[in-house]
């Protein structure tokens, strides 16, 4: 597909070569076997996040299969029956997206995120706080977090240790 522009010359256009390099990428992760709607649900937040900057189609499918790896180990972790924590798709989709190379701090985020839950905090405050996680833009939960964080001021008496004297450590211990 080329676009003419207003002085008659033909460019290539990019938003079609983006759309050909996203089926690319959908086809291709769909047979390595990976879930149809979530790559492509991660494709359409990961453009959004602008994680698929280069037209490579090789390096994009790095990009690609790491997302699938951070998503399918939070799934993975924070779904499963045994788990009595549950992390809703669409949270692990976002926080895939919002920590695409860092599966410790996805993790840390999921873990955040499914206590939010508990506390009864809407899904629509916390996918806002996962997408944008700066206090000035999510006043209730950074109030929230910053009362978790916050130490209790309480008082606490240390004695002080008792230390052997140095009578009881030159005497002798008797002999057998």
């Amino acid at each position: 597909m080329f676009k003419i522009s207003t002085n008659g010359i033909r460019t290539p256009d990019p938003h079609h070569s983006q759309i050909k390099l996203l089926e690319s990428l959908l086809f291709w992760a769909t047979n390595c076997g990976f879930s149809h709607s979530h790559t492509r649900r991660l494709l359409e937040l990961g453009l959004q996040k602008r994680a698929f900057t280069c037209q490579n189609l090789e390096q994009n499918k790095l990009i690609l299969l790491n997302l699938l790896h951070t998503f399918n180990s939070l799934l993975t972790t924070f779904s499963t029956n045994q788990n009595s924590q549950k992390l809703s798709e669409q949270s692990a989709l976002l926080i895939t997206v919002t920590h695409p190379n860092n599966l410790f701090k996805a993790q840390q985020l999921a873990r955040l995120v499914i206590y939010l839950e508990q506390r009864g905090f809407s899904q629509d405050m916390i996918y806002r706080y996962i997408q944008n996680p700066h206090p000035m833009e999510n006043e209730e939960v950074a109030k929230f977090l910053n009362d978790l964080t916050t130490p209790a001021s309480t008082v606490h008496q240390v004695r002080p240790m008792n230390f052997p004297s140095s009578k009881s450590l030159s005497m002798k211990y008797p002999e057998k």
